[in-house]
């Protein structure tokens, strides 16, 4: 069976970042689309829960998505697949025991920049096109894939 991988690539003075989906042969199915994970004045050197970004280091993108076919909106995330460190589908930990974060996910970036720790994609053409890709890959029975924060 092919596995995937994700990478979300950012500093740690910045919310933004790039994200880029590729396969083991090295193939990239996406390549370094624009993404955001965090509030603009939080960093992961101070950690903020709800604030900060997604913390560095490897999770599991889980390709069951909540709020399936809805759009992000004034308020709402929409379409939301979980991002989990253990592989329950809730939980992110980071190399600080008090990097614990719960229901964080990749969704669309809805009308606010940024996030509450999610990583938001931030073109809606390029979420179609990563909604696109997981979804093929789900349907090859993959239920997650590892996504690393570098």
């Amino acid at each position: 069976m092919e596995t995937f991988k994700v990478f979300f690539d950012r500093s740690s003075d910045t919310i933004d970042g790039v994200l880029t989906l590729q396969n083991t042969k090295g193939v990239k199915l996406i390549n370094r689309v624009k993404a955001r994970s965090g509030q603009k004045g939080h960093t992961a050197s101070s950690w903020t829960r709800g604030k900060s970004p997604i913390p560095f280091g490897i999770h599991w993108l889980h390709l069951k998505p909540n709020n399936a076919g809805l759009k992000a909106g004034a308020r709402g995330i929409g379409e939301f697949y979980p991002i989990s460190t253990n592989g329950d589908g809730l939980t992110i930990v980071g190399k600080d025991p008090s990097q614990r974060r719960y229901e964080i996910g990749l969704h669309e970036e809805n009308m606010w920049a940024g996030s509450a720790g999610c990583i938001v994609i931030v073109n809606p053409n390029d979420w179609q096109a990563i909604r696109q890709e997981l979804k093929a890959i789900a349907k090859t029975g993959v239920d997650k894939i590892k996504i690393e924060v570098v």
